[in-house]
């Protein structure tokens, strides 16, 4: 950060031309942080594994949006290969089990090495589209003392963003939201 913001004029940011956006899946997960969340038990992580397939596969996701083929790395923290193999005999279709998609079933937190992790695959990838995180919740390290809940979760979910926007892949971090009313 300098002591001054950059400024752009409108007729600046005009005459500026952009790559074309690159999608993991067409017109709904950028290349860049996606955050998946909502209650548990609501189905993220079998939309995950449907979307993970599709890009492994080259194949459809939510019915009509086809996505082009990549190396995939999902992040299944919560599971271990016996449900990952279940969950595989139900979302993968005829073409066969993927050779581009790949699972971790456990990794360091972000701050401790996840993020150089993360990093180290995308580098040795081929054609590297998509990475999964599921959950944040695993990766994540104790918020700090003096910073809420809030501010520790905003922080390293910038590293993510940060990661995915160097590399140019597309990242879904599956999140829960908390079970319980809050006011704020």
């Amino acid at each position: 950060p300098t002591d001054q913001p950059i400024t752009i004029t409108a007729a600046e940011l005009q005459r500026r031309t952009f790559a074309p956006v690159k999608w993991a899946v067409p017109d709904l997960i950028p290349a860049g942080l996606t955050i998946l969340a909502g209650k548990p038990k609501l189905g993220k992580s079998w939309l995950a594994l449907d979307v993970a397939v599709a890009c492994a596969q080259g194949g459809f996701t939510l019915g009509d949006r086809h996505c082009q083929q990549g190396d995939v790395l999902y992040a299944a923290l919560e599971d271990g290969e016996r449900r990952l193999k279940t969950r595989l005999e139900k979302a993968v279709r005829s073409e066969g089990w993927p050779e581009t998609l790949s699972f971790w079933t456990d990794m360091k937190r972000l701050e401790d090495g996840g993020i150089d992790q993360l990093r180290q695959w995308i580098a040795g990838a081929r054609n590297p589209r998509l990475v999964i995180i599921d959950t944040f919740a695993k990766v994540r390290s104790p918020k700090g003392r003096e910073e809420s809940t809030y501010e520790g979760d905003y922080r390293q979910a910038g590293m993510l963003k940060r990661l995915a926007d160097q590399t140019g892949v597309a990242l879904i971090m599956v999140h829960h939201v908390r079970k319980m009313e809050a006011d704020d």
